[in-house]
This record gives structure tokens, C-alpha cells and sequence, in this order.
């Protein structure tokens, strides 16, 4: 069976390995063993496991495998070099055992050697060891030592250099060393000594030694084609004339041909040869095979697999009993191979274990078998005693009295003993039957009886005669001694105290005693050998579970779950960010027109988005949907710490923007609401842990009540206001949509002043359906039965005390005019009808006209007049806010249309076909089910955390509330405790009937479901629990950890500070629900925490130096420059005054401008000042700051401290700026130049500078008005560039307006920037020196510099990982980003290709660019071909910008769907050829094209081959990109 590689197994692999894992990053390594390691690597929403055994093996695994809990010394140290790193090479060495994983560009290399033992090396950039698996000495199989610290040696390897050609006389040579080899082994045509074969294959293994390339089974693959018998002995091959020289070299040139065409290519098919398995198999193994069907993926269990490779074996074809399995890949085929192999050794196991509980099981049976067999014979043998008694009865009694009557006599027993022997001797037939010695202290003695058919004793005979008998016969003495040997003799033991009769009668008893005891102890080994048997056989499925956990099939994410997310009760997908940067991306990629986004006004609230269902996006989301989100924003925000009853607001999608009112661009994860919030009603802040098992589509027929039918019932959900509902019947009201709608706009009014508190709510609570419904009034019905209009202001005072018991149309209620119409008196009822019936032909008019002229009512005439007034009024109020809500809905609508066409232009590599994949994962929402059927096919078990209003259908739930447990640790006990619960003890049968299943079926829909939630790994579900845990900052303000309701259940458990409740569930064993757990939550917010609030504003001002700044000192120093300023009183040096203060009293930093771009500036001594810019810029804290001096005065202060005490002034040893640094400062300092220099012992500098790093970076500015401000304020300045973090960097005082505006208070405006770009950064603290960052001075300048004629480029133009830690500002996270995307085109692009796919993009619907910018440089012409140049000149219009240079003009498009052109608009900005003038425009042009909102900008890129200012200008760009396409 083949354990390891071969060289040309290392080579395919190697391939394949470099297709899969290169640019994915170390996300961790682990142990699986103790020479076995697993390394997962990750990109977004992409994940390897690769798995490494030491000398044998290494390839990607579709399986999960079980970790160490605690890693090994080995372990922890590539955890320390790797951990975060990127792959960016995988290659084999030569044709050697070796594989060389290249790190973040040669940074750390990792050797895997496949040869000898085997080992792990991971080197440095020059290739010295810093750890190895396993230390080797010299001659240990290689010839170098290997330890840490030691070069490792790569040009040693075999055929590093190149492989030799295969030649006639390289084949005679290698046959001839090889015969003389063997020969001096022990014979000409003898085999090598190790093989014990006499026709061994000798010609393939000379060719095996002298062509190593080779492996032997690739040989054989080539003897095999070529027909040619590798055992053919050496001698002839070399006494041949040449034609057996000639074939095999045949067989090498097919080998070689085998190995040219597995290089080619990336992926190859793998081949498996398999035998018939006739091997015994465990009984468990066996069943577990069947259970798991097909799922496992393993082979069919009747092969057994021997050999693998990456070619097509010849020389197995055609064997009886072979099979040869084909596979996709190489890297599947080792993976299955060597996952087979675990199962062998593990069905081995288990084997092993199964004969040994067998063996077990039968001594306790034979045990058992025994004890009973021996009580049988008992019973037989007391039978068997009685009735010798009842047979000899005569001779027994005559026994017993012989032996009473010497006792009677008062003899002594030894001498009644001693007469009974020479009796015996004398031949005495009485004294024979007499066993001594007696038992007379037991008042018993022992006789021998024969059973029946013994001859019978003579009557009469006396037991002692007088006369002896001398003559007896030889024969007879013999008869006595062999008598007690007979068989059908038995010993008896006979009480002299009873009778013969009562002797057997106590024999009998006995027997009976003995039967019961027999049956006793059957039952009980019954009993006892069915437990043992029956824990034999758990502990054989519990070691079968064990052992096939680490190998299953490991569970494909959907995109869904990176994010904060559950299903609601009516079965809608609610998705929440888990930082800001997927806030972001949800509104970016996920919110469309249809969905909700649900936020909450509170510090740390996640916004929630609602996602409608597909196929009815115009549907209403249902209350209930939008509570449970609005409970889980909530839970999330600082509410669950204080556990404070807050509400949340949802709004449509249209009305979420990014964009604030004055036109800035909010910062990353906040957002803008537009409109009117629609608030929730404060909810509990409890939340659920539950499971969420996935079943097969095929299952959902099991799950009908599952399937959510769409809302139809529910209050829609639109922009414009609900109308009214009106009556049921038709025939109620003629007028009824006229009511309808007047009563919906007057619905919509504020209350009046005059409106209390009371009214209000009630307003609130009743709908307008139930308004619709009222009953009609006696009059209302008469009018209605005369055909005449009902008039809603003409009412009776019953109808006004009526109306005023229910929310008016305006809003409030009118008042009654007489309160005393409740009841009438006894005879005014008739009087009235009397009256009614006189004046039935009057109107209203005509009575109210009439009772003016006799003067009646005066006062309610005036009412009257007040309220058509009133009513006047409020008809123009209706009105004018019907006007409103009109305008309102427009402007809605146009920013819907707007945020549609950003959301259909997609975000950064978001193609159709990812969105193709996002899509059929939504189509697995309906098989997402909390309670499995038994006849569901359950393909995974999914963790999530929810509210707990949502989590009514699920079987295993745990309710959540705020409180002083880490979450880390109670994620732990709730999974220990359910996998006890789902792995031991039985389903109750009650409750597996009230589940309506059979108990077998409960009981192995239970075994199933503990499976998929034992697979689960408590540091993987951890963060699906969304609000924060304690840890070392927790405060403990949820107060203990007691469960709310439920006090008096006796059920409850109290384990680790947990209160646990069980409740019985249908399945028969104990759910825990509700499971209270209290979590306490960290205070701190991170500022990254996305809220759609502004933070507080200030008024920033910008304040115009640039007199300063143009005329420079001069030849005065800055002193004197200053002193000269304050003295003419200019209000330039006001303005640094005032800017100076601020730095040296304040936390809010100031915006100033340098020679590169602008910077954000605070006091770099105090962590308070230091903490405002990243708050201002919202910049992650692990990225280290710059700081600026004004001279190197300043620098020696810094790098030697002075600490002042109560009694003495002490200072620590002279530290002096390292000497490479001599020859770059004298030459470019002060200027675009920034370097690293250790963090001295005490340093004054905050440790929010440096990141806790050891080293900081300093520069000296070039800029007089720079150096000038840090003279003033006497104190070194941290200033990063003066833009939103992430975004373009500022080269204008308007820049850093639009980004900063409200976050700080002062910009000092110097004009533009010279450069351009950001200063290089470099490090002349590692040999040899490098480029951290490039900049305005270039490699080739410093290499000028003494010293520095090896600098080395130490960046690369992606970003670093989330937990690799920055040494330099720019090379961790996104940088100089615009809000459209930026797609850069490489120098070498073909301006066909270019146009081709600028003109695709406009076309294309799925990306709907409706507006683009061209950032043009030096070989791209204006209109890039998509418009003709007369066109252009038309159509082109200068755009008011800080670019002078940008313009716009109209781009035909053919829209394909509508069947026309459709004209977008292009805007065109050229920065010119020059270098220079490209660097110095470049961040301008980008915040140029994001002020006229284009949706994609198309950037031509520069060879950054040709100057250094071209690579950073590059480096920049390909930072800011979402593509950078070669066309």
C-alpha cells in the first residue's frame, strides 16, 4: 500500500496546490496528530483546509477533521511567522521531495521534504531556519545539518539546476554501475540485498537509481506500454547488439513523456487501484456504513484501496480483482486515498475492539453457564441423595442406631470411631456404609449408599458378633476398599437426630431451595449479560462516532452567514453587519427596492436589513417581521448593557442614503434617513439561541405548514399614506370613496392644540378599517332611504357625544352640544315623533332660518357659524398637506430611481454569475426548519441567533437576556448540555406518541440531530452570538445571572452561573427551553460602530495662510520668520496662533497643509489629542501615525526623554539616530521623507502613534508652513493625511472641508499641494534596508545615498490582513477610495479592448452605469472612440470643479432591452503626460468624478517601470480599485 509521494506525485500536486491556495491567506494551522497539521486558509467568502503530514502527504481536504484543544510548541511558533500571511507562490524544487510555500512575496518560505522522516522548515527571506518539525544532524540521511538558525540549502536539491537529458550512454552507464552494485551484493544477476525475491524486478531499479526523476511506479507504467519485462537481468541488457539498450531507453522516453504532459495544464485526473476488501468487518462499522448511504462520500465497502496516481497505471489493467478509479483531480484523489486510509485503520480499530467485546461477552457467558450448570447438579445430586435414603432405608436406621446406641453407652467418640474401622476390617456390611471420620460434633455422620439396584442387605445381621470371622476371602477385602470408588455410590451426610425418612424429606427441601435459586440467577444473568452486552455495543457506536467525526464532510457556508442573520416567523431573511465595513455592504450589494432597512437612534445600534421575498418585491413586510428586527437592532446597541427598553424605526429602501444634506459623503457604516421614520414599539430585550437544521429540498413536503404564504391581510407598507377602509357593503354609503378618501387625508393631519395626551393614543390605535365600519345613525339611514347625501357635519348631538368617544376627522373630538340627550324623560319620546312628523317637510336650513327669526338659540346658531369656519380651515390644511405629500413622494421616488440605478451597477466583483450563486441560496430560506421530521433528510445544523418572538417553531432554543455571563462560556454550556441530551438515555414513549412517531424513529431522529450539533466548534459559533460579552472589561451592569420568569420551577438547575430550565419535549428526553442566560456587554464602542445619527458638529472654519506658504522664511530661520509675523501683526499669524492654542490645549486636531498632501494634525504627546484623529477620521487604531518635526532638535528631544522628578532632573543614555539615516536626511530633509527609528524607553509619545510598535515614523516637512506651525506649537505633530479614512487623500483646504466638515474645527489653507502623493516610508532598521511605502522620492534616488545601495521594495499594492499588524501607514486597509468604483487599466491595454469594455459597461443593465468618468494621462484620446471628435465637440460642456481641466459631454448607448438609444453622460478629466502633473492631480481628479456622482470611473494607468513618483502614483491606484484589468 503506497504511504508517501513520489517526486512526480510532489510535482502534480504542487500544481494544482498553486491554483487553489495562492493570494488566500493563513487564517490559522492546528495539530491533528503529533506529525499531522491542518492549515486553513481564507480569502472572502473563499476557505481552504489544507492538510500536512509530515513526509508523507499534503493536499486540500473536503473534510473536517477533529483539532487539538491546545496547540504544540511547533504549532505556536508558525502561528507566530505565518498567521495572517499570504501565499503567494507554491513550487517544487527541482525534481525533488520538496515543496517551497512562498509568503507574502518571499518574506517566509516553508520547505515540505516528502523524503527519509520527513519535516517542516520554515525559513526567512535569506532562507535561515526559524522552525522546524523534527532537528536532523549531519549524516542523518542528508548531508547538512538541519537546525534553527542554520541556512537551509535549496540549490542541493535533485535537478535543481535542470534534469539531465536521457541519452544511450547515460542508460549503459546507470545499468553497468548497477550491475556492479548487485554484483558486489552477492552475484552478477543477483538482486539488491534488501529484496528477497529471486526474479526481482532488477532492470527497473537500476533505472530507479540512476534516473531518480522517475519514480518506480512511473517505470513500471513505462515497462508496461513498452512491453518490455523489467525483471530482464542486467547482463543481457548490456551484452545485447543494442536493440534491448534501444527499448529501454523506450521505456525512459515514455516516462519522460508522461511526466511533459502531467507539467502542462493545472489540473489532472487522479486514478485509485482498488482490491476486493475480503477482510472481516466491525459489526458497527458496518452498520454505520449503511446508515450514512452515500452521504459519507466514501469508496463502495467491497474495495480496498492500494495505490494512487496521477496517470492511468498500465500494468494494473487487466488484473482479476483490480479496479482502477478515476477521479476529477489529483488533489481528490489523494484526499480520498488517505481519508480511506483513516477509515481502514479505523474499521481495524474497531474490529479489534468488536473481537475483544466479543471475547469479553463469551467469558461472561461461560461464567454465567457455569453458575447455573452448577446449581443443576446440585438439584440432581440432593435427588439423587434422598432417594439412596429412601432405597437403603433399613440399612440406615441401622446405621444411625448402631452409632446412638455407643453414644447412648457413653462411649468415647475416637473409640466409636476406632470399633467402626476394625469392623470394617472384620467385613461388617453395616460398619462398610460408615464413612470416617465421624461428624459427631455435628451430630452427623456420613454414609456411603448405593443407589438402586444394589444387592440388599440381610435382615438380622448385628452390627458387632461374638464370634469373628477369620476366614474371610481375599476377594471380599478387596470388594471393601474399591466399594466407596463405585459410581453408583454416593456420600451422604445423615442427621442422627432424624429419622432416614425425615433425612430425605431435608434432602428434597434442599433440591428446592436449590431449583429456586436457579431460576433466580438465570433471570439475573439474563439481566446482567443484556446490560454488558448492551454497553459493549454503545461503546463500540460511541468510538465509531468519535472516529467518523474526522471525516465528515466539511459544510459549505451560504453568503448569508458571514453576516448577522435569521429568518422571521413568516419565514423573511434579516441580514445585519457585524462591523461597518459589512454595514456598508449590505446597503451597497443587499438593499433593494421592496426591502426595509430597520436602525435604532442608539450608540453600537447594527442596522437590519429586511430582504422581501424575490418574486413579490412590491409585498408589504408583515408587523411582526419588522418587530423581531427591530428587537435584534436594538439588542445590539449599548440598550443591552444598560438593559434599557428602547424602540427602533424602519424605513424603505429609497429612503436610506449616503449623502448628507449639504452634499459630503457620510463615513463608512453611517448612513442618512430621508423622510419620516416609521418607530416600532418598544420591545423586551430578550434573544434566542437556537438550531437551524438545513433539510433537502425533497423534505419540504413534510413541512407544508412551513411554507409561508404571501401576506395578504396585512397593512401595506408604501410611501404614500394608508387610505381608509371602507364599509363592507356597498350599499352602506353611495359617497363611500369619497368618505374613504377624505377621511384618509384628514387622518393624516397633526392634532389639534386642543387634542390631550389620551386622544392621541386612542388615535393611534384605531385603524382607518375600523372608522370604515362605524354604525350609521337613525337620521344617517333615513337620508339614505330618501336617496338624499349624508352631510358628515350636520350631525345630532347623540351623533356629536358619539363622535367624540372616537378620534375625530381632524383629529380631535368635536364636543356634544347638549350632554343632558343621553336619556330621554318618560313622554318626550311621543312628543318628538308628534314634531318630527309637523315639520317633516323643513330641512336643516329652513329650521335653522325659522328659529332665527323667532330669536330661539342665538348661542347655537354662533356654534354653528364657528364650526363651518373651523371647517373651512381645515379643508386648506388637508389641502396644502396633500400638496406636501405629493412633492414629498416625488422627491422619494426620484431618489429611489437613483439608489436603484447605484444598486444595479453592483459593487466591487459582484458579477452575474456571484449573484446567480447569492440567488439559489435564497431558494434554500424555505428549508431552513427549527423542528425536523422524521422522514426529512437533515443535510446540516446551522447556529443562530435571533429574537426570541422568532424562534416559536424550533426545537432546540436557548433565551438569551442581559446579565454578567460571557458569552464564550455559556456558547459552551448550551452545546454541552444539548449534546448530552441528544447522546444519552431513551426517548420517553409518551412523548414520542404525543410527537406522532414511533419511538425507533424518535430515537434515531435524535441520534442524527446530536451528530450535526456535536460536529459543531464552540470558536466558530461564538460570533453568532451578536451582542458583547464581558471578557476583561465587563462590568457586570446586568446585575446576576438569574432567569426572570419560571422562579418556581423545580426543574431548575444551577450550573456555572447559568439558570437552567427544562421543559419535557415531544421526543422524550429533556429541551431546554427556556434556557436564560444573561451576558454583560463592554461599555466601549468601537468607532467603526455603524449609526445612522451624525455625530455632534462644530463649526469648521477655513482660514487662508497661503501668503505664508508661497513666500517661505526666506534666509531667516523660523524663529526670527515668526518673531517678524507677530510683530507686523499679520493675520496670518493669527490664524497660526489660533491653530497653535488649538493643538496645545485641545483633543480636536487641525487640518494643515505640507509639501505632499494635507495633514490632520494633533499634539503626538497626548493620547487624548492623538485619540481625536482617529475619531475624526475614523481610522482603525491599529495603523500607525507619522510624526513631523520642525528640526532635528526636535528629534533628539523625543528620542531622549527627560524625566523630571520631585527631587532631580534624570535622563536616560544618549540614544542617537541610527547612522544609515545620515546620508538620506542630509539629502532630503527636510522633504517627502518619512523614518523609521526605535520608540525609545520612556518615550513622550503616546502609544496611540506608534500602534504599541517598536519603532515610529518621523519626517521633517518641506514645507515652511508645516515647520513653521510645529515651531509655533513647540510640540511634535501626528498628522496622517486630512481625509475620511479610506478615502482619496486631500491636496486642497475644499478636500478636507467635504470630508471633515463638523469633526473638527479649524483648516488651515495653504493652496494645493506640490506633490501630490503621500511621502515614501522607509526602514533602514532591516538589513537590508526597504521601501515601506512608496512616494515622492524614488529607489533609484536613495540607492544614490551611501548605505542605501540595496534598498529593497518592502510593499506590495494590495492590503494586509485584518490581524497583521501595519508597520508603516498605507499597507493594511483600503486606502484612497472614491464612492464610485475605479476600474484601472494597465499601461499595456489594448485601446480596443478598453473601448469594448467601457462600451459593455454602459450597455450592460445588470451593471447600469448611467454616468462615467475617464481619468485620462498620456496615451488615451478624448471620447476614448465612443463618440465621434465632432460629436464631442458639440456636446462638450466644461464642469465647475477644482479640476480646470474637466468636462462632460454625451455617450450614445443602444439600450438593448427597450429596443433604443439612450444617451449617458461621460465626464472626461486629463491630468496630462508629465509624471509630475499626474501625481499632483490624481486625488483631485478622483474627488472630482465622486462631486458629479458618476457610477464607475475608468483610470488609464501609468508604467511604473519608467520613474519612481509613476510607481507610487500606481500604488495608489491600484489601492483605490476594484479591478485592474489587461485587456
Amino acid at each position: 500500500m503506497k504511504q508517501r509521494f513520489s517526486s512526480l506525485d510532489v510535482k502534480v500536486i504542487t500544481q494544482e496546490l498553486a491554483s487553489e491556495l495562492v493570494n488566500l491567506r493563513v487564517s490559522n494551522i492546528y495539530d491533528l496528530s503529533s506529525r499531522i497539521f491542518l492549515f486553513k486558509l481564507a480569502k472572502p467568502d473563499h476557505r481552504k483546509q489544507l492538510v500536512v503530514d509530515s513526509g508523507f502527504r499534503c493536499h486540500v481536504t473536503q473534510y473536517s477533521r477533529a483539532t487539538a484543544s491546545a496547540p504544540s510548541p511547533f504549532v505556536t511558533r508558525m502561528r507566530k511567522f505565518l498567521k495572517s500571511r499570504r501565499v503567494t507562490s507554491v513550487q517544487q524544487l527541482g525534481t525533488d521531495r520538496v515543496i517551497d510555500f512562498a509568503f507574502s512575496d518571499g518574506q517566509y518560505h516553508m520547505f515540505l521534504e516528502f523524503f527519509a522522516g520527513g519535516n517542516i522548515i520554515l525559513t526567512d527571506r535569506e532562507y535561515t531556519i526559524l522552525a522546524l518539525f523534527r532537528q536532523v544532524a549531519a549524516g542523518d540521511g542528508q548531508e547538512e545539518e538541519t537546525r534553527v538558525g542554520l541556512k537551509y540549502t535549496v540549490d542541493n536539491k535533485q535537478n535543481y539546476h535542470g534534469v539531465p537529458d536521457i541519452t544511450t550512454q547515460r542508460v549503459r552507464e546507470t545499468v553497468q554501475k548497477a550491475r556492479d552494485l548487485f554484483a558486489a551484493e552477492g552475484g552478477s544477476n543477483a538482486a539488491p540485498k534488501k529484496s528477497k525475491k529471486k526474479n526481482t524486478d532488477v532492470l527497473r531499479k537500476a533505472l530507479s537509481q540512476g534516473f531518480p526523476e522517475y519514480p518506480p511506479l512511473l517505470l513500471d507504467h513505462a515497462f508496461a506500454v513498452k512491453g518490455l519485462d523489467p525483471a530482464t537481468p542486467l547482463e543481457e541488457v548490456l551484452s545485447d547488439d543494442g536493440d534491448l539498450l534501444t527499448r529501454v531507453v523506450g521505456v525512459l522516453e515514455v516516462a519522460k513523456a508522461e511526466t511533459d504532459n502531467l507539467s502542462v495544464g493545472q489540473g489532472h485526473p487522479g486514478y485509485i487501484v482498488a482490491k476486493e476488501d475480503t477482510r472481516p468487518k466491525a459489526k458497527g462499522a458496518a452498520d454505520q456504513k449503511e446508515d450514512d448511504g452515500e452521504s459519507s462520500g466514501k469508496k463502495p465497502p467491497a474495495l480496498l484501496y492500494e495505490d494512487f496516481h496521477p496517470f492511468k497505471p498500465r500494468q494494473f489493467e487487466g488484473k482479476p480483482g483490480v479496479t482502477i478509479l478515476e477521479f476529477e483531480n489529483f488533489n481528490k484523489t489523494v484526499d480520498e486515498y488517505f481519508s480511506s486510509i483513516e477509515s481502514q485503520k479505523l474499521e481495524s480499530r474497531l474490529t479489534e475492539r468488536e473481537e475483544a467485546a466479543k471475547r469479553k461477552l463469551d467469558a461472561v457467558r461461560q461464567e454465567h453457564a457455569k453458575r447455573i450448570g452448577a446449581l443443576q447438579e446440585v438439584q440432581g445430586l440432593h435427588i439423587r441423595k434422598a432417594a439412596a435414603i429412601e432405597d437403603n432405608v433399613y440399612r440406615v436406621q441401622e446405621a444411625m442406631d448402631a452409632v446412638n446406641g455407643l453414644i447412648a453407652q457413653g462411649m468415647d467418640w475416637v473409640e466409636i470411631a476406632r470399633l467402626i474401622e476394625m469392623e470394617q476390617s472384620r467385613g461388617n456390611p453395616v460398619a462398610r456404609i460408615i464413612k470416617l471420620p465421624l461428624k459427631l460434633h455435628e451430630n452427623t455422620i456420613t454414609l456411603v449408599l448405593g443407589e438402586a439396584g444394589d444387592e440388599e442387605q440381610g435382615e438380622g445381621e448385628e452390627l458387632f458378633s461374638d464370634d469373628e470371622d477369620e476366614s474371610e476371602s481375599e476377594d471380599e477385602k478387596e470388594d471393601d476398599e474399591n466399594f466407596e470408588k463405585r459410581a453408583d455410590v454416593l456420600v451422604v451426610d445423615i442427621d442422627l437426630g432424624l429419622s432416614p425418612w425425615a433425612n430425605a424429606t431435608q434432602y428434597y427441601e434442599q433440591k428446592k431451595q436449590a431449583a429456586v435459586k436457579e431460576q433466580r440467577t438465570t433471570q439475573s444473568s439474563a439481566k446482567a449479560l443484556k446490560s454488558h452486552e448492551k454497553k459493549v455495543t454503545q461503546d463500540l457506536k460511541r468510538n465509531l462516532k468519535q472516529e467518523k467525526q474526522v471525516l465528515r464532510p466539511a459544510r459549505k457556508l451560504f453568503w448569508f452567514e458571514k453576516f448577522l442573520f435569521f429568518v422571521s416567523s413568516e419565514g423573511y431573511l434579516v441580514l445585519g453587519g457585524r462591523d461597518a465595513m459589512q454595514s456598508e455592504m449590505l446597503y451597497r450589494r443587499y438593499l433593494k427596492k421592496g426591502d426595509v432597512f430597520v436602525h435604532a437612534d442608539l450608540q453600537g445600534a447594527t442596522p437590519m436589513v429586511v430582504k422581501n421575498r424575490a418574486g413579490t418585491p412590491n409585498a408589504p413586510i408583515p408587523p411582526s417581521t419588522l418587530s423581531q428586527a427591530g428587537n435584534l437592532c436594538v439588542a445590539t446597541s449599548s440598550a443591552w448593557d444598560s438593559k434599557a427598553i428602547m424602540s427602533a424605526y424602519w424605513v424603505n429602501a429609497s429612503q436610506v442614503s449616503k449623502t448628507a444634506e449639504v452634499g459630503g459623503l457620510v463615513p463608512t457604516g453611517e448612513f442618512v434617513i430621508k423622510g419620516e421614520k416609521n418607530f416600532l414599539a418598544p420591545s423586551q430585550l430578550v434573544l434566542g439561541f437556537a438550531v437551524m437544521f438545513q433539510v433537502s429540498k425533497e423534505s419540504l413536503r413534510n413541512h407544508k405548514l412551513r411554507q409561508f404564504d404571501e401576506p395578504t391581510a396585512a397593512e401595506p407598507i408604501a410611501e404614500e399614506g394608508a387610505e381608509a377602509g371602507t364599509s363592507n357593503d356597498a350599499n352602506d354609503s353611495p359617497s363611500g370613496d369619497e368618505n374613504a378618501e377624505e377621511e384618509g387625508e384628514q387622518e393624516e393631519q397633526s392634532p389639534q392644540k386642543e387634542t390631550t395626551a389620551a386622544d392621541e393614543t386612542s388615535e393611534s390605535l384605531v385603524s382607518t378599517e375600523d372608522q370604515g365600519k362605524r354604525q350609521l345613525s337613525a337620521r344617517e339611514r333615513r337620508l339614505l332611504r330618501k336617496g338624499q347625501p349624508l352631510d358628515s357635519d350636520d350631525s345630532t348631538p347623540k351623533e356629536a357625544e358619539e363622535s367624540s368617544k372616537k378620534p375625530g376627522s381632524n383629529g380631535a373630538p368635536a364636543k356634544p352640544t347638549n350632554t343632558k340627550q343621553a336619556g330621554s324623560a318618560r313622554g318626550k319620546k311621543g312628543k318628538a315623533k308628534k314634531a318630527a312628523a309637523k315639520y317633516a317637510d323643513q330641512d336643516e336650513d329652513e329650521r335653522e332660518l325659522a328659529l332665527r327669526l323667532l330669536g330661539v338659540n342665538s348661542e347655537k346658531a354662533a356654534k354653528a357659524a364657528a364650526e363651518a369656519e373651523a371647517k373651512a380651515k381645515r379643508e386648506q390644511e388637508a389641502e396644502a398637506q396633500k400638496k406636501r405629500r405629493r412633492a414629498q413622494h416625488e422627491r422619494a421616488a426620484e431618489a429611489e430611481r437613483k439608489r436603484q440605478a447605484l444598486f444595479e451597477g453592483g459593487a466591487d466583483d459582484y458579477d452575474e454569475e456571484t449573484a446567480a450563486a447569492e440567488a439559489a441560496d435564497l431558494g434554500w430560506i424555505p428549508a431552513m426548519i427549527g423542528t425536523p421530521h422524521p422522514d426529512d433528510d437533515i443535510l446540516a445544523a446551522i447556529p443562530v441567533c435571533a429574537p426570541w418572538a422568532a424562534l416559536g417553531r424550533y426545537k432546540y432554543k436557548i433565551k438569551l437576556q442581559p446579565g454578567t455571563v460571557k458569552k464564550g462560556k455559556a456558547v459552551k454550556e448550551i452545546i454541552g448540555r444539548w449534546v448530552a441530551e441528544t447522546t444519552t438515555g431513551k426517548v420517553k414513549k409518551e412523548h414520542a406518541e404525543d410527537a406522532g412517531i414511533n419511538r425507533a424513529a424518535a430515537e434515531k431522529l435524535r441520534e442524527r440531530e446530536g451528530e450535526l450539533i456535536k460536529g459543531w466548534k464552540d470558536t466558530e459559533i461564538i460570533n453568532s452570538v451578536p451582542v458583547a460579552s464581558g471578557g476583561d472589561k465587563g462590568k457586570g451592569k446586568g446585575g446576576g445571572g438569574g432567569g426572570g420568569g419560571n422562579k418556581g420551577d423545580d426543574s431548575g438547575t444551577s450550573i456555572a452561573g447559568l439558570n437552567l430550565f427544562f421543559l419535557p419535549c415531544g421526543l422524550g428526553y429533556q429541551l431546554i427551553s427556556p434556557f436564560f442566560v444573561r451576558f454583560a456587554s463592554s461599555s466601549s464602542s468601537s468607532s467603526y460602530s455603524p449609526t445612522a445619527t451624525m455625530p455632534p458638529k462644530l463649526d469648521t472654519r477655513i482660514v487662508s495662510v497661503r501668503r505664508l506658504n508661497k513666500e517661505g522664511p526666506g534666509e531667516r530661520s523660523l524663529a526670527q520668520w515668526w518673531a517678524d509675523e507677530c510683530n507686523n501683526n499679520t493675520p496670518e499669524a493669527a490664524a497660526i496662533e489660533e491653530a497653535a492654542q488649538l493643538l496645545q490645549t485641545s483633543d480636536i486636531p487641525v487640518a494643515f497643509p505640507t509639501e505632499t498632501v494635507y495633514g490632520l494634525g494633533a499634539d503626538a504627546t497626548r493620547s487624548d489629542a492623538v485619540q481625536g484623529i482617529y475619531k475624526a477620521k475614523q481610522r482603525p487604531s491599529d495603523n500607525p501615525l507619522i510624526i513631523h518635526v520642525d528640526s532635528l532638535g526636535m528629534l533628539e528631544r523625543i528620542l531622549n526623554p527627560v524625566h523630571h522628578s520631585p527631587t532631580r532632573v534624570t535622563s536616560t543614555a544618549q540614544n542617537k539616530l541610527p547612522a544609515i539615516y545620515d546620508s538620506v536626511i542630509s539629502r532630503f530633509w527636510p522633504g517627502p521623507l518619512t523614518i523609521l527609528v526605535p520608540n525609545p524607553s520612556g518615550s513622550p509619545l503616546a502609544n496611540e502613534v506608534t500602534s504599541n510598535l517598536t519603532t515610529f515614523g518621523v519626517r521633517m516637512p518641506s514645507s515652511p508652513l508645516a515647520r513653521l506651525l510645529i515651531h509655533v506649537t513647540d510640540r511634535p505633530l501626528a498628522a496622517p493625511s486630512a481625509n475620511a479614512s479610506t478615502k482619496p487623500s486631500p491636496t486642497a483646504a475644499e478636500h478636507v472641508h467635504h470630508d471633515l466638515q463638523g469633526r473638527i474645527e479649524l483648516i488651515l489653507d495653504g493652496g494645493p499641494c506640490g506633490v501630490g502623493v503621500e511621502s515614501t516610508v522607509i526602514d533602514g532598521l532591516s538589513d537590508p534596508p526597504a521601501i515601506l511605502r512608496p512616494g515622492g522620492i524614488g529607489i533609484e534616488e536613495l540607492r544614490q545615498c551611501p548605505g542605501w545601495e540595496n534598498v529593497q521594495v518592502g510593499y506590495h499594492d494590495g492590503t494586509l490582513d485584518v490581524k497583521e499588524v501595519p508597520r508603516a501607514p498605507g499597507m493594511k486597509y483600503r486606502h484612497y477610495s472614491p464612492k464610485a468604483r475605479v476600474v484601472l487599466f494597465e499601461p499595456d491595454s489594448a485601446d480596443e479592448g478598453i473601448r469594448n469594455h467601457i462600451r459593455k459597461d454602459l450597455e450592460d443593465s445588470a451593471v447600469g452605469a448611467h454616468s462615467i468618468g475617464v481619468v485620462r494621462t498620456r496615451n488615451w484620446k478624448q471620447g476614448m472612440g465612443l463618440v465621434s471628435e465632432e460629436e464631442i465637440q458639440n456636446g462638450v460642456k466644461p464642469v465647475e470643479s477644482l479640476m480646470e481641466n474637466l468636462v462632460s459631454f454625451p455617450v450614445p448607448v443602444e439600450d438593448k432591452i427597450k429596443g433604443c438609444v439612450v444617451t449617458k453622460q461621460t465626464f472626461d478629466c486629463h491630468l496630462g503626460p508629465d509624471i509630475k502633473s499626474i501625481a499632483q492631480g490624481l486625488f483631485s481628479a478622483l474627488r472630482a468624478m465622486d462631486e458629479v456622482e458618476v457610477d464607475v470611473i475608468y483610470v488609464e494607468g501609468v508604467p511604473d517601470q519608467q520613474g519612481d513618483l509613476a510607481a507610487a502614483v500606481m500604488n495608489r491606484l491600484r489601492k483605490a480599485a476594484g479591478a485592474e484589468l489587461r485587456v
